[in-house]
């Protein structure tokens, strides 16, 4: 289950950088994508703190898995929200791999979990409500 919230951490990073290619890119059946200005709320949302930072500007739903790509957010303002994370009872599930262009995290409270990457100017925050125990 790990591996499989890995996977799409970086299918989402994937998919909202190819917002910025020349043509659309189809999507998976499964798989809704929609543009957003304001925070989505829903079931997957209301499981986890509300950013203070970025501007929403996509979502996805595919299955089980949801995800809101944020604009406009530093590293310093991704490891703040990875302490609102800690400090609502979420705990560190992997260790998180950064390097100077990107991050990933996963974090959960033993009824969601939450996948946070970050690259650029971006945050990408990923959720589930499925075990990885």
């Amino acid at each position: 289950m790990r591996r499989i919230l890995i996977l799409f951490c970086a299918a989402v990073l994937l998919c909202s950088f190819s917002a910025c290619a020349a043509s659309p890119q189809p999507a998976a059946q499964d798989m809704q994508i929609l543009d957003i200005t304001q925070w989505p709320e829903n079931e997957y949302t209301r499981a986890i703190p509300t950013p203070d930072m970025g501007k929403p500007v996509t979502e996805i739903k595919s299955g089980s898995l949801y995800s809101v790509t944020l604009d406009g957010v530093s590293r310093q303002m991704c490891y703040d929200y990875l302490a609102c994370l800690a400090q609502n009872g979420f705990q560190s599930k992997f260790p998180g791999r950064e390097n100077d262009v990107s991050g990933g995290w996963l974090y959960s409270n033993g009824n969601a979990v939450v996948t946070v990457s970050q690259s650029g100017s971006r945050m990408i925050i990923g959720i589930t409500f499925e075990s990885i125990d």
